[in-house]
């Protein structure tokens, strides 16, 4: 026992005298911290512009704090199996190399702040030797928002340091991320009872009638007006049913979310002459959404189908599909002698 404590003795004089005398490690402090031969090697305040040349095996603590290093190179603590701690705070460092820490496979401890590191422009993979990392101290760096691709791999990280603006932002960032999903997700829900409680108050104060202004609200692509054109010909003039058609009864000047909406809630249909035309328009799938969201949120039945052409079932809206699947819509007839029952039963629909 006696010869083993004498033999780790003699190892850290060895230690230091080999750091005195080597010229860039010279100014280095070394110490032994254990009786396992662990070396405490401080290099702070050393004016260094790169590691020291000579850093024993054994080091276990490495403190580079307040020097003048710019760069951590590849592979710079390749030997150095041993460290559990390595302070890099307050130096001129702009950037660290894709395997900058490669071999630091025991270190518990990370203190890059206060340098000029761009994390945005590092490798994603530097920090992935560092399996063993608790404390990660990145303050006062270069990074415009949370580097989440570089921290992601660091598993047993229980400690982070950033910048207070840095960690608000990433919040907010993450915050706004998983909002805009949602809004986007349920954007027809928030449009529709956005314009519907205003519609609502507006009617309550107007007239107090809940009753329905027309028979259909008619929802068509612009190419196929002379359809709407010969529906109204036929539904309107010759059997009297109301129809609204948004040419031609929505109120100038508002939004056209809001017309729609008005037009579907004042309507106790809403009739769908689907086209490939209907398909490619934006305001047409509008329309179609809303009309689904009238029929969730009153829980009566609204859509009508008329199927124009034959579609690809591939194409058809999942709102509407289960009714097309299932027969569930009016074919528009090829054949003229047909017309006047196509009308009749339409109209019968509409009505119900």
């Amino acid at each position: 026992m006696a010869m083993r404590f004498s033999f780790l003795i003699q190892l850290s004089i060895k230690i230091c005298f080999v750091c005195a005398s080597s010229n860039i490690c010279s100014p280095c402090e070394c110490s032994s911290l254990s009786q396992e031969g662990c070396i405490f090697m401080d290099c702070s305040s050393r004016n260094l512009s790169k590691l020291p040349a000579f850093i024993p095996n054994s080091t276990c603590r490495l403190n580079l704090q307040n020097n003048l290093i710019e760069t951590l190179v590849n592979d710079s603590f390749k030997e150095l199996k041993n460290i559990t701690s390595l302070d890099v705070s307050f130096n001129s460092m702009f950037e660290l190399q894709g395997t900058s820490f490669a071999g630091l496979s025991k270190l518990e401890y990370l203190d890059l702040s206060s340098n000029n590191i761009s994390f945005n422009a590092t490798a994603e993979t530097v920090f992935s030797p560092l399996q063993r990392l608790r404390s990660l101290n990145i303050s006062n760096n270069t990074y415009p928002m949370y580097p989440r691709e570089l921290l992601g791999s660091l598993g047993s990280l229980h400690s982070l340091t950033m910048d207070v603006l840095v960690t608000l932002t990433a919040v907010m960032l993450f915050t706004s991320v998983v909002l805009s999903g949602i809004c986007y997700r349920y954007r027809w829900n928030l449009i529709y009872f956005f314009y519907a409680t205003k519609l609502k108050h507006k009617r309550n104060t107007r007239t107090g009638d809940d009753s329905y202004d027309f028979d259909a609200y008619v929802s068509y692509a612009d190419v196929d007006f002379d359809f709407v054109r010969n529906m109204v010909n036929k539904m309107e003039n010759l059997l009297g049913t109301r129809l609204y058609i948004r040419d031609r009864d929505s109120i100038p000047g508002a939004p056209i979310a809001e017309n729609i909406i008005d037009g579907i809630r004042r309507s106790r249909r809403t009739v769908l002459v689907l086209s490939r035309a209907f398909l490619r328009k934006k305001w047409c799938r509008n329309e179609l959404h809303m009309a689904n969201m009238e029929s969730v949120s009153t829980r009566r039945s609204v859509m009508i189908i008329i199927m124009l052409e034959d579609l690809p079932r591939q194409h058809i809206p999942p709102e509407i599909l289960y009714d097309v699947q299932n027969g569930s819509f009016v074919d528009y007839p090829q054949e003229e002698a047909e017309m006047d029952q196509f009308w009749r039963n339409l109209q019968v629909a509409v009505e119900v």
